[in-house]
């Protein structure tokens, strides 16, 4: 997660309920500042659990240990890599992406989640889902800014055929208010409330 997005998930980030880190990932100055404001009036609580890696995301490899993340969140990845490779050509972007694609499965732990946020559907109700729904190059897909061909569906594409080639689970759904895990429905917006389709990417244990 990067941006100023994860700002309202600091109460559960903070929470005494659970002893894990979290790792949010900008190169922006601004967010930088923003996280260091939080710090202060938290009295450094908050750098206690949360770590800005203030660092390209195609270079995580370089600042992260091999194994050693639990679950990885991804939301809004094509868009940035737009904004980062203009100035490459197609062969050097591919080239690029896979190397994204392969650092992202060597991070993961045993049993850690690659979890891709595919947007919600626009002021609607949960709907039935499924991974051939998302698939299938002929289905008019509703999501935002994920109608094949687009670069959104080439890059989930790459990172589900990644996963069947390791023999990771993989499941489709949301995550509700409480935080509960709801396989084969799609997320959606009404009014305030807005939970993301999610494709989730289960590695294999040990």
């Amino acid at each position: 997660m990067s941006g100023i997005h994860p700002i309202r998930h600091i109460s559960s980030f903070m929470s005494q309920a659970h002893d894990r880190e979290i790792i949010l990932t900008d190169t922006s100055k601004p967010v930088k500042q923003l996280y260091e404001i939080v710090d202060e009036l938290t009295e450094g609580e908050f750098s206690k659990r949360v770590k800005l890696l203030n660092e390209d995301i195609f270079n995580l490899q370089d600042h992260l240990k091999s194994k050693s993340i639990g679950t990885i969140r991804l939301s809004n990845v094509v868009t940035f890599m737009h904004n980062s490779f203009r100035d490459l050509d197609s062969k050097q972007c591919k080239t690029k992406i896979h190397d994204f694609v392969s650092a992202l499965f060597d991070l993961l732990k045993p049993v850690g989640k690659i979890i891709l946020c595919l947007r919600h559907l626009p002021d609607s109700q949960s709907q039935d889902i499924s991974i051939d729904n998302l698939l299938n190059p002929r289905a008019v897909h509703q999501f935002a800014n994920f109608q094949y061909p687009s670069d959104n569906y080439v890059f989930f594409k790459l990172l589900y055929d990644r996963a069947q080639q390791l023999d990771y689970k993989i499941k489709v759904g949301h995550t509700d208010l409480e935080g509960n895990f709801i396989e084969n429905r799609s997320g959606f917006r009404k009014g305030y409330t807005r939970r993301a389709t999610e494709l989730v990417l289960i590695k294999p244990g040990a």
